[in-house]
């Protein structure tokens, strides 16, 4: 018996030297990457571009930024992939790059209009990646520009990024806050195209990247984003303003919030309804051989902000809103539709998708051809938003200021 339970202590033992941090590394001996930025090199060449962070320089010992350096560097190193790059670049670095807390991906526009794919496969094959960190382009410039700007709240640029990407597509709904095996998934799939939110540098560049530029009650460069980049396969063929962006994310389910401004009833002024829980729904049809989509968008919403004078006690009031926010929200996706049907020819919706679930026979005479088919497919859109809550008082100020 005690033979046994020695035994049994030493494979324990055993087990938890074995199993234990076998590869672990202190974190003073890496270099951490928090971004990355990709763009067209001469040729079939890549630049490759990490944004590597000071962690002494944002520890609290420190006051958080308040050193001599920046809270993040940037190498840059140019080769045929991202993996050749990245091994040139040891011999700018003294730390090993760790690319474990890897935040955001940045594709410059020039090598997301020559297509993704080949860039994209080293990260779906190196093991240190993690399988969370976004995926965006740079509308109208590099990669690089977008990753040397320094951003304010916060120390680390790529923080900023991400943060602002979920809160965007979380509450004003024009963006896409897409994953790396997401879009891996769009790159695979058949019937469905991918898209990316876009951003930009809203200012001067050059200040952006000089530290003081956060230390200015008005920054002179900061990152904003901008509406949905566009892909037709793996190539970037355009881009989608705001408002038409939000109608795809309509179609696609993806606005979980946000606002529809729409004109008083006889009015005008306008008022605003914020849309707090959306549902949508895509179903398939053949009529006489022809595919037809049908998309139907549901929710509820909340008068935000009544600034024209109305009676919101009135229940044919409501209604009449009611009646202007749908109204609104069809024409939305209906132009996103018509763009992408007739200018871009991508379906970025996934209807394609829709049609090979629901008629699995009929998407395999026509998968190949989906391409010509999918610019005159009938498209029907039906919006149903109650308004459920107006908030403290059921008049507008300016009703109430007229007694």
């Amino acid at each position: 018996m005690k033979k046994t339970c020695l035994l049994i202590l030493c494979s324990v033992v055993a087990a938890a030297a074995v199993s234990g941090c076998w590869n672990r590394r202190e974190l003073n001996d890496l270099a951490v990457t928090t971004a990355i930025g990709l763009d067209k090199g001469k040729g079939d060449n890549i630049i490759l571009t990490d944004q590597l962070l000071h962690a002494e320089e944002i520890s609290p010992v420190k006051g958080g930024g308040g050193g001599q350096r920046a809270p993040v560097f940037l190498i840059e190193e140019t080769g045929v992939g991202v993996q050749q790059a990245a091994r040139k670049m040891t011999m700018n670095v003294s730390k090993k790059i760790f690319v474990g807390h890897l935040q955001l991906l940045v594709i410059g526009e020039e090598l997301a209009r020559a297509g993704i794919v080949e860039s994209l496969e080293h990260f779906t094959r190196d093991h240190e990646y993690r399988r969370d960190f976004y995926v965006i382009v740079a509308k109208g410039t590099t990669a690089k520009n977008i990753l040397k700007v320094f951003t304010p709240f916060e120390a680390i640029p790529a923080n900023k990024l991400r943060d602002s990407l979920e809160s965007s597509a979380n509450v004003w709904g024009a963006s896409a806050a897409v994953k790396i095996d997401e879009l891996l998934s769009m790159l695979i799939a058949k019937g469905r195209e991918p898209v990316l939110t876009g951003v930009t540098v809203e200012g001067n560049t050059e200040q952006g990247a000089i530290k003081e530029n956060v230390e200015r009650i008005f920054v002179p460069a900061n990152l904003e984003y901008t509406g949905l980049a566009v892909f037709k396969n793996d190539k970037l063929v355009g881009w989608l303003n705001q408002r038409e962006s939000k109608g795809v994310n309509h179609v696609r389910g993806e606005v979980q919030s946000t606002t529809v401004a729409i004109a008083c009833p006889g009015r005008d002024e306008e008022t605003t309804v914020e849309l707090i829980r959306t549902n949508a729904s895509t179903r398939t049809k053949l009529k006489r051989g022809n595919p037809v989509i049908q998309v139907n968008v549901s929710g509820e919403a909340n008068i935000s902000d009544a600034q024209c004078p109305i009676d919101l006690s009135k229940p044919d009031v409501i209604r009449d809103l009611e009646k202007l926010v749908n109204k609104a929200i069809k024409e939305t996706i209906e132009s996103s539709v018509k763009t992408m049907q007739k200018k871009y020819k991508s379906d970025i919706f996934g209807f394609g998708s829709a049609v090979e679930r629901s008629h699995p026979k009929y998407w395999y005479k026509v998968e190949n051809k989906w391409d010509d088919i999918f610019p005159e497919v009938r498209v029907n859109v039906a919006v149903d938003i109650k308004i459920r809550e107006i908030y403290k008082t059921r008049r507008s100020l300016a009703e109430r200021t007229k007694e």
